[in-house]
C-alpha cells in the first residue's frame, strides 16, 4: 500500500509541474496574441485536462483521517 501511495504522490507531483507550465504558456500565449487567440483557447483546454487529472487523482488518494 505504502509504495501505490509514493507513487500516487510522485505523480500528482509531475502532474502539478505540468499544471504550472501549461498555465505560463496559456498566460504568455494571452499576452503575445490576446486573450481570444486559438492559442490561448488550446492551452486553456490542455489545462482543463490536466487540472481534471490532477483532481481525479486527489479523489483517488486515501486520506489519513
Amino acid at each position: 500500500m505504502i509504495l501505490f501511495e509514493v507513487k500516487m504522490i510522485m505523480h500528482a507531483q509531475e502532474l502539478i509541474i505540468k499544471i504550472e507550465a501549461k498555465r505560463n504558456q496559456m498566460m504568455n500565449a494571452g499576452r503575445h496574441y490576446g486573450l481570444t487567440s486559438g492559442k490561448v483557447l488550446q492551452a486553456s483546454q490542455e489545462l482543463d485536462e490536466l487540472l481534471n487529472l490532477y483532481q481525479n487523482e486527489q479523489a483517488l488518494t486515501p486520506h489519513p483521517y
